[in-house]
This record gives C-alpha cells, structure tokens and sequence, in this order.
C-alpha cells in the first residue's frame, strides 16, 4: 500500500511541474495517452480481485477497491500530464471529471463498488481515441 502511495503523489508532483495541461499533437495525444492506459490496464489486472475466492471478507474487498481507485486516479494524473490536443481541452477534461467522480462514489461505498460503473466514463475515452483505456 506504501509503494502505491508513493507512486501516486510521485505521479501527481510530475504531474504538475511537468508538461501537464500543454496543448500537444493529436498523434502525441493518442501514443502517449494509449501508453498511459495500457500501463494502468496491466497494474490493474495484476490486482487480484477478492471475489473470485468463497472466503472474501468485507475488508479484503474495501482493500481491492481502494487499490483499484488509486490505480485508476494515477491513470487520470498520467492522462492529465501527457497534454492536450489544440481544441479538445475543455471536452476531455469533462471526460476526465466524469471518470473521477465516479472513482469518488466508489471511494465512498467500496462494498457496493462494481468496476461495470465506470464503463460510461470509460467509453468517453475510448471515443476520445484512447482505445488502450478500459471500455
């Protein structure tokens, strides 16, 4: 849980000294952004989803949740770095708000989480081009 932590305000000081809210190339946009998520897709299946066991605790799947959420904000910090394309600022940060509200209902009711939920959010950034993020 420490090494996530870690990564995450690691991830968010880039974050916000780096290149975070420039306006990039649309191909910039899509590779970096495609990277982005296909880094965030393979942290994610490496978590190991407590439900798939009978003798799941309330706590074991709280812990998966939260785990879960800290990956996915990480991706929206990294997504949020990479930059945006000349036009597409204000539409891809509604995505992106969509994503983090929905990951803030999860943080609330963890026990009640089912990652389907974000599937709205999700496909906004599908549409955006960042076919490697979750549908």
């Amino acid at each position: 849980m420490i090494s996530r932590l870690a990564l995450i305000l690691t991830a968010g000081v880039l974050g916000l000294v780096g290149c975070r809210g420039q306006t990039v190339s649309t191909s910039e946009f899509l590779a970096r952004g495609n990277a982005v998520c296909a880094e965030a897709a393979k942290r994610i299946r490496d978590l190991a989803d407590p439900r798939a066991r009978q003798d799941t605790t309330p706590a074991q799947y709280a812990g998966y949740v939260d785990d879960y959420v800290a990956e996915l904000r990480l991706e929206l910090t990294n997504l949020r770095a990479v930059g945006y394309p000349a036009g597409r600022r204000a539409g891809l940060e509604r995505d992106y708000q969509a994503l983090d509200a929905r990951l803030t209902a999860a943080e609330g009711h963890p026990l009640e989480f089912d990652p389907r939920t974000l599937a709205p959010a999700e496909l906004a950034l599908h549409r955006a081009g960042l076919s490697a993020c979750r549908p």
